[in-house]
Order: structure tokens, then sequence, then C-alpha cells
């Protein structure tokens, strides 16, 4: 894993760029499927609640996995402690989850 700025780490990062939104037709009032492709030809398949983070067709965004999200990489706990620098804390706004399912298909 690559070490993060402050001494954390991260697992994947990359910049992706939107190539379709919605392929096989909407299927939900606020949720979009974005197919991305990434600088180093990874595909991505994602959906993303429209209201919180709409993209747009051409847009370019960094996707970061990262197994916490505590700047010093420090693992996360059941209490959130919001005097502590962590990752979501510093703009642009992100979204987490603690969950994802990745699959890895080889062409």
């Amino acid at each position: 894993m690559a070490p993060a700025v402050s001494g954390g780490e991260i697992a994947f990062e990359d910049i992706f760029e939107v190539i379709d939104r919605d392929p096989d037709g909407k299927k939900f009032d606020k949720v979009s499927r974005f197919r991305c492709r990434s600088q180093f030809e990874a595909d991505l398949d994602i959906d993303i609640n429209v209201d919180i983070y709409n993209l747009e067709v051409g847009t370019r965004f960094t996707l970061v996995l990262s197994p916490t999200l505590s700047l010093d990489g420090t693992p996360e706990d059941a209490n959130y402690d919001q005097v502590n620098a962590r990752m979501n804390d510093r703009p642009p706004p992100i979204a987490h989850t603690l969950t994802a399912s990745i699959e890895n298909t080889v062409r």
C-alpha cells in the first residue's frame, strides 16, 4: 500500500474520467450509474447519489480507497472522533463507505 500524505495508508488511488452515465437506463430517481475509465485503463462502474455528488460525462475525479479515514492511518473504531483530522475534513467533499464490492476482471 502506498503511504498517505500524513503516514496513513492508501490501498488504491487513481484519476478517472466519466465516459457514460446510466448506460443501461435510469433505474433509480436519485442514483445514477457512471461508467468511468482511468488514465491507466482501469474500468470503474460506480453508483452515486446525484443529489449529493453529481457528475457529468467528461468529468475527471480522483478515487481513493483507504482502510481508514484517519490521516495518520489509525484504524477506525465504533466511536466518531470529531477532534482528530480526517480525510473527509479536507475539500473536496467525499463519500465514504465501510463496505464495497470490487471485481477484478482480466480482458
